[in-house]
């Protein structure tokens, strides 16, 4: 599941302007259906997280049981069952490996945002500069 959109910082209205409530009530809406996303997406991923350590500690039960029926007696399970644990630490490291990358995707979307977002500002300071600087009639 994508992980909800980092909060954006709100623009700055031009001086002289207000925003009209319809627009701050819409505003407020979109910000708390951002803040509902983020709350689910979080339970989502501890979710996920319970899951996949209850789904590991199967097969180390199945492992416990068969153990204790066959402890101090010679059989040739020995190789299954160090295949059954390497292929449960293999998964495991891959969901971990999963997950970092994950989060350092999340990171990285989060760094261009709040780029972007600043770049943003300046160019709109720019253009009310621009626009500002047009207005003004010129000295004769």
């Amino acid at each position: 599941m994508p992980h909800p959109p980092s909060p954006r910082k709100p623009e700055t209205t031009r001086q002289g302007t207000r925003q009209s409530p319809q627009q701050a009530s819409h505003e407020l809406k979109i910000e708390e259906l951002r803040l509902k996303y983020q709350l689910y997406a979080k339970i989502n991923d501890s979710g996920r997280v319970v899951l996949w350590i209850l789904s590991s500690a199967i097969p180390l039960l199945v492992i416990a049981q068969i153990a204790e029926q066959i402890a101090g007696k010679e059989t040739n399970l020995t190789a299954s069952l160090s295949v059954t644990i390497s292929i449960a630490i293999v998964f495991s490291a891959g969901w971990a490996i999963t997950a970092r990358r994950s989060h350092e995707r999340k990171r990285e979307i989060d760094r261009l945002r709040s780029r972007n977002d600043g770049l943003e500002r300046i160019l709109t300071q720019l253009r009310l500069e621009i626009a500002g600087s047009s207005q003004q009639p010129e000295p004769a």
